[in-house]
């Protein structure tokens, strides 16, 4: 991706309308009785995601060790290490770093929103996203629409929602769980006009008809929530009781842009250490370095109950609500 624009910079104005929406931020979750927290930016555990780069360092020590540390991708980890010892709802406003990022919506230092809530699942997250989002429309962007991407988006309530399954038989005529073995979906995205053979994976087919073919659609007349995964693409997400073909995640999108990925969190320990093996297979295929797992996670899993949690991006969202159109044009680069 190519570097951020270091020619482009936040107005006043922006930057005085960014600290208020902070300010709304915090007061929207703490009258839901969510306490704010810090954790480490810095981590002897980098995140096991195949497609995101975490910033390698070194720690030196006075006397004269060294050991690689990891600037967090998110604050995930450590949250989640808080909710297992306090089990109480939190929150965190705060500044992550991806490497190999950079385009008009990615920086590789930017703001998320993320929170935790013990007790509930991702329909009840799917709720109070949309209640924070529209609360903050309310403040900013009162009567205007959100522009992105040729599209005229209407902040309005409820958000529609949408399931994967559903997603794919209406942007591509495809049944996805039809597709469930790779030859078959290798067919099927052969058909729609692409050039893809065995060296593809169903991750790799997955991604590319999302993003070519029903991304850009998502969102399109009121911001839309994509849900209910393949379980394959559960991530940290647990699988829905009711059909362990997919899993309880979804993505927030307007105008065709991300802004969130929650999950009904998986507290399965054993689950959780069999899918990252999983990734670091998949990191090796990639070409990129096989990190260690983390045990404190492991172990946090043991204490946690059932819970849920949510990572929105705070800078595209204030793009959307502001009617800007690059990501450094909302926050200091």
């Amino acid at each position: 991706m190519s570097p951020s624009n270091p020619l482009v910079h936040p107005s006043l104005n922006t930057l005085r309308q960014r600290a208020r929406a902070i300010r709304e931020v915090h007061r929207f979750f703490t009258e839901r009785g969510y306490l704010s927290v810090e954790t480490p930016q810095l981590r002897a555990w980098a995140s096991m995601e195949p497609h995101l780069d975490s910033f390698r360092c070194e720690q030196v020590y006075p006397d004269g060790r060294v050991r690689p540390v990891y600037l967090h991708t998110s604050p995930e980890y450590a949250m989640k290490g808080v909710l297992a010892l306090h089990g109480v709802p939190i929150y965190q406003l705060a500044t992550v770093f991806r490497n190999n990022e950079g385009s008009r919506t990615h920086n590789a230092e930017f703001s998320l929103i993320e929170w935790y809530r013990p007790g509930e699942d991702y329909n009840y997250l799917m709720n109070e996203t949309e209640a924070l989002v529209m609360a903050l429309a309310a403040t900013f962007s009162p009567g205007r629409a959100a522009s992105w991407a040729e599209h005229e988006v209407p902040w309005l309530a409820p958000f529609e929602r949408l399931t994967v399954e559903e997603a794919f038989r209406r942007h591509t005529g495809l049944s996805l769980s039809e597709l469930g073995e790779l030859s078959d979906f290798c067919a099927a995205v052969q058909a729609l006009g692409y050039n893809v053979d065995a060296s593809w994976t169903w991750d790799d087919l997955f991604h590319l008809v999302v993003l070519e073919h029903i991304e850009p659609h998502l969102g399109a007349e009121r911001p839309t929530f994509l849900c209910d995964y393949p379980a394959r693409l559960a991530s940290l997400a647990r699988l829905k009781p009711s059909d362990a073909r997919f899993a309880e995640r979804f993505e927030l999108y307007v105008g065709g842009l991300e802004l969130c990925n929650g999950f009904s969190e998986l507290v399965d320990q054993a689950e959780q250490r069999k899918r990252f093996e999983a990734e670091q297979q998949e990191r090796s295929r990639l070409g990129k370095e096989v990190l260690d797992l983390d045990p404190t996670l492991l172990s946090a899993l043991e204490a946690l109950g059932d819970c849920t949690g949510n990572a929105l991006g705070f800078d595209r969202l204030m793009m959307l609500l502001l009617g800007l159109s690059q990501i450094e044009e909302v926050r200091v680069t």
